[in-house]
């Protein structure tokens, strides 16, 4: 979600762990971001996450991100 929230990539990759192996979710989320394409993502080893009414802030290391969840229950995301 790191790399694309910086470089303003519409979806990201999600996984779950199932007896020891990661496996993909199925899309589900959409986002937006004003970020640059041609941003450097740092390698993230681990999160902790803080949530706080609909934001949840995402401590990486040295990059801390804070995502706003927001639901269409109306329809998909446009492109």
């Amino acid at each position: 979600m790191a790399a694309s929230i910086l470089t303003g990539q519409p979806r990201a990759d999600q996984y779950f762990e199932v007896d020891g192996t990661m496996e993909i979710i199925p899309e589900s989320v959409h986002l937006r971001s004003a970020g640059n394409p041609n941003a450097r993502v740092p390698v993230i080893g681990s999160t902790v996450p803080d949530s706080t009414g609909e934001v949840t802030t995402i401590h990486a290391g040295n990059l801390e991100m804070s995502v706003r969840r927001s639901l269409n229950l109306v329809g998909s995301p446009q492109s």
